[in-house]
């Protein structure tokens, strides 16, 4: 429709798909996300078109009983209008002006589905992965338990990141994905220690290898032209020993004696069976240690959840 005054109404029904530089999505799920969009002539300047608003706002919401809709993930906050001119600017040799319309435009994003899906769901599992704690180390339903707890972190970030864009920024969400991941990797780094001392019969932590190489150095490994002395000496103690029954059975003895001492030790230890130790000082070693493993699940039942809640009241 065209006035006498040359003002133009022109309607004609449709969706925009704007691209936006949208603000607020670092804070997401909880996130207030807000558009900016402009709307103007690319090709005419304001001799030709100046866009104007028909009434005061320059938008109208709904209007019916049956305008919006239910169960979506957006809904509309505010809207904001707002006429702006660009300056002029050398265009064919003439100074013209640019005049647009911005449209400021607020959504809220449903974060329940998210909360009740992921957040609420990642918080159980890392408090599930802390009864870690109170398994016993030789169970292996230890270990399978906290590779769960872990791998649910995993899944968790990889499916709402789906619905994120690929971008520099970290977002909330990230922010308290890493951190859900970073306790359910100290967990099984925890279990594999705690694992790992209560089944250790060596004195100390220092590696075989690094044993054997310290006695190659040090010359305790016989070289090759003490091989063939070395045999001979073998050799000769086994016919000794042979020759010599009465040691033998008393060496018989002493090695029953030592079987019962190892049944003995390893029951009152509580685990283990005697087979699964060599000789004494094995045993006496492996309590050694398993007394370390109880001591970091002692500490570790108390330290590790009290950290992760003081960790989500922060973030939180």
């Amino acid at each position: 429709v065209v006035t006498h005054d040359g003002t133009v109404w022109w309607s004609r029904p449709g969706h925009l798909k704007p691209i936006c530089k949208f603000k607020g999505l670092e804070e997401f799920p909880f996130d207030k996300l807000s558009c900016t969009i402009e709307i103007g002539s690319w090709d005419y300047s304001a001799n030709y078109i100046q866009p104007r608003f028909m009434d005061e706002k320059g938008f109208t919401l709904g209007g019916s009983d049956t305008s919006g809709e239910s169960f979506s993930e957006f809904t509309i906050q505010s809207v904001d209008s707002e006429e702006h001119t660009y300056p002029p600017f050398v265009v064919m040799s003439e100074l013209e002006s640019w005049p647009v319309i911005f449209y400021h435009v607020s959504f809220k994003r449903a974060w329940q589905p998210y909360a009740r899906g992921y957040i609420m769901l990642q918080i159980a599992l890392n408090l599930v992965g802390f009864c870690c704690f109170w398994i016993p180390p030789h169970l292996g339903e230890r270990m399978g338990l906290a590779i769960t707890a872990m791998l649910s972190a995993v899944a968790s970030e990889l499916v709402v990141s789906s619905s994120l864009p690929n971008a520099a920024e970290i977002t909330w969400f990230s922010t308290f994905s890493l951190i859900s991941m970073f306790f359910a990797i100290l967990v099984l780094f925890q279990s594999t220690i705690v694992i790992y001392l209560f089944h250790l019969t060596e004195k100390d932590l220092v590696p075989m290898w690094y044993k054997s190489l310290v006695r190659l150095y040090k010359g305790h490994i016989p070289s090759r032209r003490n091989r063939k002395s070395l045999g001979s000496i073998i050799q000769n103690d086994s016919l000794f020993r042979n020759e010599d029954q009465e040691t033998n059975s008393n060496f018989d003895d002493d090695k029953e004696d030592v079987h019962i001492r190892l049944r003995r030790d390893t029951h009152l230890s509580g685990f283990g069976d005697a087979n699964d130790f060599q000789n004494i000082d094995e045993v006496e070693n492996n309590m050694k240690w398993r007394k370390i493993a109880i001591s970091l699940d002692d500490i570790s039942r108390f330290i590790f959840p009290a950290m992760f809640v003081v960790v989500m009241a922060i973030i939180f």
